[in-house]
């Protein structure tokens, strides 16, 4: 048996005004193992562009769709769901019976409007077998032994969304590069999560990530393996759609929030854990890191994380290409390298960026009566105490290190050598944070980006005691 539904519209920007998401109804009647989707749409030079998504029969509600079966964006044109296997982007599983939609995500149109054809075809024969292969079996990783300081990327693609490579492609270059964990976070979907325990082992520990990719804005959203609404319009949706997965145990950073696309629509009056300070474009990256710095200065306590945004794997030793795997790398101080090990390094702040795999990295540490205090804690002290300052310097030879204290630079010195202490006293007054970077000399080849900074740590916090 096979059925075939051709539906067709017209998008205009006054319908986008009202949502930027079109659900078209269609049933699946019992019986069905195979279904396609086709879209085409005017696209008019660039102007219109619209993304293609799947719900099934259990449902697509804001928030309560469990029947999420796949998002593709604007990367394909044709997809191909069975029980077995599904186009990546797509989750296989039962053609359920009932009342499915596909949505178009709008995400812009042409002052004229467009014309759009949808077409969904059936069958109760599974067919020739979708792109993607069956899903294979988990495997476990072994622990290592810690806590130790562990590399990585929070931020990559596969080609279950955009990206140009799999999953076991991903993971390979990951372990050519010497990194030791890789958040995988495709766009709007998780069709990728049940590859990544079959590609990581001992030595590379892969992360469920999804970005929430808004038309307002990019967010990750890490160790959950549930799926994640990401039809969110105001900054009301966003709370709700945090808020959600927090409750579940996902950690929510807000991705290289900049100008040239796309800023970060939504405001910070949203609950968030973390933010993408260093991303791995070569423009705009001083304006995540001051928007990272203002809300440290108001009291917010944002852990600072990088992410490459990697799409494309290059040969590990191709330098010269501005945007690969582990540019930045993200260390992390970690109990061991298993996944919740790792989210709880993240979340405590005990977290520091370097330029690449092989770039400078600090460890930078506050003393107070015999007490050390790491990168994410809280050092609780009476106003004008001093306090010492110690950062350690690894491969840092021709950089400046420079302490920043509330926002400042109080201290700025060169680094003659790879491996450098420095440690200096500051008496603060007020309740703020101490941080480290390391800022390049003009012409130093490490740089690859627009900000001139090799590496920098998150920072210690200070509480001043109430009545001193």
């Amino acid at each position: 048996m096979r059925e075939l539904h051709i539906v067709r519209g017209r998008l205009t920007p006054a319908a986008k005004q009202e949502s930027d998401y079109l659900l078209i109804p269609f049933d699946v009647p019992p019986g069905m193992r195979r279904l396609e989707v086709k879209y085409t749409y005017e696209k008019h030079g660039g102007e219109t562009v619209v993304d293609l998504g799947l719900f099934d029969a259990r449902g697509a509600t804001f928030l309560q769709a469990a029947g999420f079966r796949g998002w593709s964006g604007s990367e394909r044109d044709h997809v191909v769901l069975t029980e077995e296997s599904a186009t990546p982007g797509y989750l296989p599983g039962p053609i359920l019976p009932g009342r499915w939609h596909v949505v178009l995500g709008v995400y812009k149109v042409a002052a004229k409007g467009s014309d759009y054809e949808v077409e969904i075809r059936m069958s109760d024969a599974p067919g020739v077998p979708p792109y993607s292969p069956p899903r294979p079996l988990p495997s476990a990783t072994s622990q290592r032994a810690g806590p130790l300081w562990l590399r990585g990327d929070l931020h990559c693609h596969t080609h279950h969304s955009d990206g140009k490579a799999s999953v076991a492609e991903l993971a390979t270059i990951a372990q050519e590069r010497g990194l030791d964990f890789v958040a995988v976070t495709d766009h709007n979907t998780i069709s990728h999560h049940s590859y990544l325990p079959a590609a990581s082992d001992d030595r590379l520990t892969l992360i469920p990530g999804e970005e929430v990719t808004t038309y307002y804005g990019h967010a990750n959203v890490w160790g959950l393996n549930q799926w994640v609404d990401f039809r969110c319009r105001t900054p009301e949706d966003v709370r709700a759609a945090f808020l959600w997965a927090q409750s579940r145990g996902g950690i929510v950073s807000i991705n290289h929030p900049k100008a040239g696309g796309p800023p970060w629509e939504f405001g910070y009056d949203v609950p968030f854990t973390c933010m993408e300070v260093w991303h791995g474009y070569p423009h705009y990256n001083h304006e995540p890191l001051g928007v990272w710095e203002r809300l440290l200065q108001q009291g917010r306590r944002i852990v600072g994380v990088g992410g490459s945004d990697t799409h494309l794997l290059p040969p590990p030793a191709a330098r010269e290409f501005p945007i690969r795997l582990g540019r930045p790398t993200t260390y992390v101080w970690a109990e061991t390298n298993t996944v919740d090990a790792i989210l709880a390094g993240i979340r405590q702040g005990r977290v520091v960026i370097s330029c690449d795999v092989d770039g400078p990295r600090m460890e930078m540490t506050l003393h107070l009566d015999g007490r050390t205090f790491h990168v994410g804690q809280t050092l609780s002290v009476s106003r004008g105490r001093a306090l010492t300052v110690e950062v350690k310097v690894h491969k840092g030879r021709g950089g400046v290190l420079e302490i920043v204290h509330d926002g400042r630079v109080v201290e700025s010195t060169r680094i003659s050598k790879d491996d450098v202490g420095h440690t200096m006293r500051i008496k603060p007054v007020k309740s703020g944070y101490v941080r480290a970077q390391i800022r390049a000399e003009e012409g130093d080849s490490r740089v690859w980006s627009s900000l001139p900074l090799l590496a920098l740590t998150n920072p210690v916090y200070i509480h001043i005691l109430e009545g001193d």
